[in-house]
């Protein structure tokens, strides 16, 4: 079983993680529930699902000593899905069909209060201190902090953008998590996790290792022989981990 060194998170992962260690928590479970009653409770209720991944990740993340690298655009990311569920919710308590909003930028804002920018920023900086109190050190990505090193990001994308589609959040994220060398990314997006495995094994048709690895090794001024390609770390095997 591969060492892993370093795993960078995904926006939907923090998000479960965070669900469940609330749920948890109102519910005075704390951490003791297991993973397979969440998951019979998963089976039976759709409802269940993002609690369960979230036990599931928060154990792995918690029983595993690697350096966890996030970014702030995946919290950015995180943000935007509240602010979304809450118009979607106001836009219930307002009697407007689904049909009818939440089309675009301009549908979203119009279901959103000054009161609900402030209450999701509050929750948002209670999301992060949720992980420090628990014992899970999120590390923002250095090259974000660094001007030159993010100007790479924005390259990285343009290049794997002009292979294959990611959308906007995703081609960053990812290219983040190059720049930086983890060995693995963790996302419950099932698209992004096989095409960053079809990457990292070379079956992607158009561009593959035998591509990114050399512009990595350009960009980051590393021998191509040490360069990694994240790969998209599955539900089971992180079960085979936390056993």
């Amino acid at each position: 079983m591969q060492k892993i060194r370093s795993i960078f998170l995904d926006a939907n992962v923090m998000i479960s993680v965070y669900s469940f260690l609330q749920w948890a928590k109102d519910n005075r479970y704390r951490n003791y529930i297991s993973i397979g009653k969440l998951k019979k409770r998963k089976d039976k209720q759709k409802s269940f699902e993002p609690l369960y991944y979230g036990k599931l990740y928060y154990k792995f993340l918690l029983n595993n000593k690697f350096r966890i690298v996030t970014s702030y655009l995946a919290i950015v990311e995180t943000i935007q899905t509240y602010l979304w569920e809450k118009s979607l919710e106001n836009m219930i308590a307002a009697k407007i069909t689904y049909g009818k909003a939440l089309k675009s930028a301009k549908d979203i804002a119009e279901y959103l209060t000054l009161k609900d920018f402030k209450e999701i920023g509050e929750e948002v900086d209670k999301f992060l201190e949720f992980f420090s109190e628990r014992k899970i050190d999120l590390n923002f990505s250095s090259i974000e902090k660094e001007k030159e090193s993010f100007v790479e990001v924005g390259k990285l994308v343009l290049y794997i953008l002009k292979n294959f589609y990611l959308g906007t959040p995703d081609s960053f994220l990812y290219a983040i998590a190059c720049l930086e060398q983890c060995d693995f990314f963790l996302t419950r997006d099932g698209y992004l996790r096989n095409l960053i495995n079809s990457l990292c094994n070379g079956k992607f048709n158009k561009i593959g290792k035998n591509k990114l690895k050399p512009y990595l090794s350009g960009a980051l001024r590393m021998d191509i022989k040490d360069i990694i390609l994240p790969q998209g770390i599955t539900e089971k095997e992180i079960k085979e981990r936390i056993r």
